[in-house]
């Protein structure tokens, strides 16, 4: 038995077209969907999940949530704002890994429209991070801290030395960056511009003037150096169509040509 924890505050809008999807993919990919947050928020979205009832801070509310969980074999950590593909989500379930997680996220902001993809080689990303039975009886099915809203990513992996890194490939996996986000929007812009990837529209959704939960300083993002080079595509993927010419960051480029997915002109 398998399961994906959500933890749910405000922002309904974009939780309800995340829940609905996620219902729909644990049906027919064999995983249940359980919910955590408040009465008044939970009781808005759409039936056919696990509801959990406990209010913030979000480590509070996450571990309340996996001391439900120890009858799973497999838990995902996911957000109400997160989006994937039914091959990204069945992946990272069906690894033998104690603790897995990809390289790459596609972020989406609603305000603008704007699409980027970032890749990190320094720890998985936080979305999607799956934990086996056995990594959460290692720590006691207290994953974090108490007291976080933050940082949780991190907070999580001081718990453990080891996790497994998957590279996300033709897959998908997308942060949609919408009203009350715990992190701060601009994080989208120090991703690689990219196209739109998925099949979700996020067309229907309006921001609002919901307050954030975490109050941001203000942050100073540095312009990334990037040493650019031209590629062409030999296949569709992430958006482009076969025989897409364009510049990018030879970062990017080496990786992409190791799967190949372009090459390097």
């Amino acid at each position: 038995m398998k399961v994906v924890i959500v933890p749910i505050y405000k922002r309904i809008e974009l939780a309800k077209l995340c829940i609905s999807r996620l219902v729909e993919q644990g049906e027919n990919l064999g995983f249940d969907v359980m919910i955590v947050g408040t009465k008044s928020d939970l009781d808005k979205l759409p039936e056919g999940c696990i509801k959990v009832y406990h209010d913030n801070p979000v480590s509070d509310k996450l571990n309340h949530a996996l001391s439900h969980c120890k009858d799973y074999s497999k838990v995902m950590i996911w957000g109400s704002d997160n989006f994937a593909s039914d091959l990204a989500i069945e992946r990272l379930f069906k690894s033998r890994s104690k603790i897995v997680g990809y390289d790459s996220i596609y972020f989406h902001r609603v305000k603008d429209g704007k699409w980027s993809i970032w890749s990190t080689d320094k720890m998985t990303i936080g979305v999607g991070r799956t934990y086996s039975k056995k990594a959460l009886e290692a720590v006691d099915y207290k994953l974090y801290d108490k007291g976080l809203n933050k940082g949780l990513d991190n907070n999580a992996r001081k718990k453990y030395d080891k996790e497994t890194t998957l590279k996300l490939g033709d897959d998908w996996l997308i942060d949609v960056k919408y009203s009350s986000n715990i992190t701060n929007h601009n994080i989208v812009d120090l991703g690689e511009e990219c196209n739109p990837v998925g099949d979700i529209d996020f067309s229907e959704l309006v921001e609002t003037t919901e307050k954030p939960m975490v109050k941001h300083k203000a942050i100073a993002f540095k312009p990334i150096e990037k040493e650019l080079v031209t590629i062409e595509t030999i296949k569709d993927f992430s958006g482009m169509k076969k025989g897409t010419v364009k510049r990018i960051p030879k970062r990017i480029a080496n990786n992409l040509e190791k799967r190949k997915l372009i090459k390097i002109k």
